[in-house]
């Protein structure tokens, strides 16, 4: 890649274009590849300071080799589950997989419906992320805590540029689970070492006695 300016003095709030220039080797191999251009900003380094501070953004880069065109994108939604985290948040999360040729940015939106009552709440953000051809990932929408437990008709809409899929489904909303108990663990050891030092100190008491009368 060239860049037509690697350095540039702006004012704030200006803008400008940089353009640049993609060359491909003739060995290149084919499917698409990934990289990246920076921006990146920084004050004078302070040498009597240890830490150094850099704001930087980047623009994703996504160039697919090889003849027939741009790889095709798809997806599809797999699963669609809810539960209350251990911290009493409701969580819905969506099992993904990129069914296309090219990587994935997804974003996304989650409503839902015909909850406790008939009431409905959202649109909640999804987390997701980016995915490669192929692969899965987890997508991730947290609730409002106040959410009652029961079921929901969950509405999920993903997007990575123009694809578009949706799911829908009955999810239920449980209450918190239990974090897992370990006093009574404690305690079983606790009774255990010490039953362990009492048959100890008995078989001792009981040693002692047998020399001392063995002496006599």
């Amino acid at each position: 890649m060239r860049l037509e300016h690697s350095e540039l003095v702006l004012e704030p709030d200006e803008t400008a274009k940089v353009w640049t220039e993609v060359t491909v080797a003739k060995d290149a191999t084919g499917g698409e590849h990934y990289g990246v251009i920076w921006a990146e900003i920084s004050p004078q380094r302070d040498p009597t300071q240890q830490v150094h501070h850099v704001a930087r953004a980047g623009v994703r880069i996504y160039l697919s080799v090889g003849p027939g065109g741009e790889p095709r994108s798809d997806f599809r939604i797999e699963d669609l589950t809810g539960a209350r985290a251990r911290n009493g948040v409701p969580v819905v999360t969506a099992r993904v997989k990129n069914t296309g040729g090219r990587a994935l940015d997804l974003t996304g939106k989650l409503t839902l419906s015909h909850g406790p009552g008939g009431v409905s709440a959202g649109p909640f953000h999804v987390k997701a992320g980016t995915v490669g051809p192929g692969r899965r990932t987890l997508t991730k929408a947290t609730l409002d805590p106040r959410l009652p437990d029961g079921e929901w008709t969950a509405q999920l809409t993903l997007a990575s540029g123009l694809v578009t899929r949706e799911k829908s489904g009955r999810i239920t909303i449980g209450p918190a689970k239990p974090a897992p108990r370990s006093g009574g663990d404690t305690r079983m050891a606790m009774l255990t070492v010490g039953s362990l030092v009492s048959v100890a100190a008995t078989a001792v008491l009981a040693y002692a006695y047998r020399r001392r009368s063995h002496s006599r």
